[in-house]
């Protein structure tokens, strides 16, 4: 149920359909402003390179973490011998053959090719490796914590704030990681860089959309999706040309202080503007629109907003997670979850473990993304003739019998299992990059931010659940390929369901 209010103050509810509400032609801000011109591709330009920060910050840790061979460097009371020492060891053997082998608590590391990385500053080998899975998880955890919390508070104090703010907390808290001098310091301060973030990703994405008509929301968003691709291609030239993970992590970082300066310029989101009946605000951001647009708005444009349905509800203290979980939305939300769980997590597999398939991985990571821009422009132009749910499912089918099919190339043929998880990840990247301008047309603006952060929240999930899924190759060496081939026949049955609601 919805409500009509007029300037009298005056509620009357209607029902109406979601057609109707992602439906262009009905559209306000738009029918006046134009569908996407001028001002809309300069800003959606602007903000989308945002996300440039996001490939940075998340997939610069492989890089950061890159293992390498290491030997004790003996004890203090025992005479050292590198002889005596043998490569990738935890024991020491002292000069003394009377003696018995002592556990190593020094490390030295080789720096024949990488500098030096987190492992090597807190000793993280030996009985101390699993806190490498602990450290990442911290960025992982600070993800999840962002998912739902700068989704909830962006839909009650706007886009633009909550956006920058989230910037400034990257910028400052991910300078100060390179500083950090204890593994503590370490862990917490990747909670935050985590959740500063993803609240980066999430909201640039959102305003993205709302920045132009329904009409053009699924190109744009793939656009918004591939400056994480280009991120990745830099990061991968920057780790090349500084192995060192302080310095690297300062140099993906700190230049994105310039970005701030845009802090004044930025809009906020028309839609959200006029959800929230913020008319002296839309009126002012209407007016440049329509200049920069060459549009010429009604004498009456303010009496015309005022009149339209809004997307609002009788009570002003909105409990969104009640509304997304409420009857009209209840299985919506319940699938959508199951998406962006199962969409999610091929995704992150992928692409954490794609990473080891040998050779430069330096190489590695730029021509992987490199291709996966490829796909993603293919995307761009495949969303302008067919639907978005329908482009999901397409997406996803061929993903899923990519990863299915690993079990019948022969395993001598190790380079086909390759191609063909590679393929995946594009087609799981492809989805990833549509799937929030999908979920955008199944809820209202003043719940939309607040349901998508629900969908991070279970893309975090996902992703603390892949590495044990991973640990099954160890059972099947090709198990946590074919598991993900499941997840990707799955999303397809979720998304045929929701299509029916």
């Amino acid at each position: 149920m919805k409500f009509i209010c007029f300037k009298n103050g005056k509620c009357k509810s209607y029902e109406i359909s979601e057609a109707m509400e992602d439906n262009s032609e009905h559209d306000m801000i738009s029918k006046y402003t134009g569908h996407i011109g001028e001002w809309n591709l300069v800003w959606v330009g602007i903000i989308s390179l945002l996300q440039i920060t996001f490939g940075l910050q998340t997939f610069a840790f492989p890089f950061q973490t890159v293992n390498k061979d290491f030997w004790c460097a003996g004890l203090p009371s025992t005479p050292f011998s590198s002889e005596n020492s043998s490569l990738n060891s935890c024991v020491f053997e002292g000069d003394d053959p009377s003696l018995p082998p002592a556990k190593c608590s020094n490390f030295e590391f080789s720096h024949e090719y990488y500098g030096t990385t987190i492992i090597e500053d807190f000793n993280l080998v030996c009985d101390r490796k699993y806190l490498i899975a602990s450290v990442e998880t911290c960025g992982i955890l600070g993800t999840v914590l962002a998912s739902v919390i700068s989704g909830w508070i962006s839909d009650k104090y706007g886009r633009k704030p909550i956006l920058m703010i989230s910037l400034f907390l990257q910028v400052s808290l991910g300078t100060l990681l390179a500083f950090s001098n204890t593994l503590v310091m370490l862990m917490i301060l990747r909670v935050l860089v985590g959740f500063a973030t993803s609240s980066v990703f999430i909201l640039n994405d959102v305003l993205v959309m709302e920045l132009v008509s329904p009409k053009y929301r699924s190109a744009v968003g793939i656009l918004n999706m591939m400056m994480i691709c280009v991120g990745n291609v830099i990061l991968a030239g920057a780790a090349y040309l500084e192995r060192d993970w302080r310095n690297l992590q300062i140099m993906i970082t700190a230049p994105w202080i310039i970005l701030l300066l845009t802090w004044y310029c930025i809009p906020e989101s028309p839609r959200w503007l006029l959800a929230m009946e913020k008319y002296d605000q839309l009126m002012d951001l209407l007016k440049r629109m329509s200049k920069v647009n060459h549009k010429t708005l009604p004498s009456d444009i303010r009496e015309i907003l005022e009149k339209s349905p809004k997307e609002v509800e009788n009570n002003k203290e909105l409990n969104l997670f009640k509304e997304v979980f409420s009857k009209p939305y209840f299985w919506k939300t319940v699938l959508l979850l199951l998406i962006y769980f199962t969409m999610g997590g091929i995704y992150v597999a992928l692409s954490l473990h794609l990473v080891g398939l040998g050779g430069d991985i330096y190489l590695n990571v730029a021509v992987s993304s490199l291709v996966e821009m490829f796909v993603t422009t293919l995307t761009i132009l495949f969303a302008l003739k067919f639907e978005v749910g329908q482009l999901i499912m397409y997406c996803m089918l061929a993903c899923g019998i990519s990863l299915l099919s690993v079990n019948i190339v022969s395993e001598s043929w190790n380079w086909g299992v390759i191609a063909l998880a590679i393929l995946a990840r594009c087609l799981s990247g492809a989805s990833n990059n549509v799937i929030n301008s999908y979920a955008a047309k199944l809820f209202p603006t003043h719940i939309r931010n607040f349901a998508i952060g629900l969908g991070y929240f279970s893309l975090g999930v996902s992703g603390v659940v892949t590495p044990y899924i991973w640990l099954l190759e160890h059972v099947y060496e090709l198990l946590p390929l074919t598991i993900m081939g499941i997840y990707g026949i799955a999303a397809v049955f979720l998304l045929c369901i929701i299509e029916k609601l």
